[in-house]
């Protein structure tokens, strides 16, 4: 923190871990606003960033109902969502829950285009916005996704061009 700029990780080796995990929520999201703000400089200029930006625990920048600095970050992800589909900018976010208090703000959610499902918290399972609305249509139960097998998921989306979310699965 401080002591290297923004530039200098993404001009720099080909795989950057930033392991934020022994910093404060202020400054996890101070440090990201500062990353946003200089890939959005890059690409409102034009260039192609060919990058992958995976976003760890991603409610704790992008929560169900953002307050202060995570106001900033949510806007930030939403917009690098959005821009970055035109510049090579593939943004990953891992959550463990999707909607409501545990989840991803929805207007990030409906930035992203493609999403992996794997076993529910039993909060995404039923209620408004839960897994029966959006998988229900297709034959799969939020029961089915609560229990499901490790190394099994669903993906759904611009990766998956079916109208029905593909069932993967992989040994662990």
């Amino acid at each position: 923190m401080g002591t290297r700029r923004i530039s200098s990780l993404l001009n720099g080796p080909r795989v950057t871990v930033v392991d934020m995990s022994e910093f404060s929520s202020n400054a996890k999201l101070s440090f990201f606003i500062t990353l946003t703000k200089e890939l959005m400089d890059r690409m409102s200029s034009g260039h192609d960033l060919s990058m992958v930006l995976i976003i760890d625990e991603a409610p704790q920048y992008t929560p169900f109902r953002p307050e202060g600095l995570q106001i900033e970050v949510t806007n930030a992800v939403k917009n690098l969502a959005a821009l970055g589909r035109k510049h090579n900018l593939n943004l990953t976010l891992i959550a463990q829950g999707i909607s409501g208090e545990i989840g991803v703000n929805a207007a990030v959610r409906r930035n992203l285009n493609t999403n992996f499902y794997g076993r529910l918290h039993p909060l995404d399972a039923a209620g408004e916005g839960g897994a029966k609305e959006w998988l229900g249509p297709y034959g799969i139960t939020p029961e089915y996704l609560l229990n499901l097998e490790d190394g099994r998921f669903y993906f759904a989306g611009v990766m998956n061009p079916s109208p029905i979310p593909l069932l993967i699965t992989f040994e662990v």
